[in-house]
C-alpha cells in the first residue's frame, strides 16, 4: 500500500500535462478552422 503513495503526485503531473496537451490541440484545431473559413469565404468570393 505504501508503494502507491509516491505515484499519486505523478498522476497529478500527468493530468496537468495532458490538460496542456488538450489545450494545445484545441488551439491547433482553431487555427485550421480559421484557415478553412478564410479559404471558404475566398472561394465563395471567386465563384460569385
Amino acid at each position: 500500500m505504501h508503494e502507491q503513495e509516491p505515484s499519486l503526485p505523478v498522476y497529478e503531473v500527468e493530468e496537468l500535462s495532458l490538460e496542456q496537451a488538450i489545450l494545445e490541440l484545441a488551439s491547433e484545431e482553431e487555427k485550421y478552422a480559421t484557415q478553412y473559413q478564410a479559404a471558404t469565404s475566398l472561394f465563395l468570393q471567386l465563384c460569385a
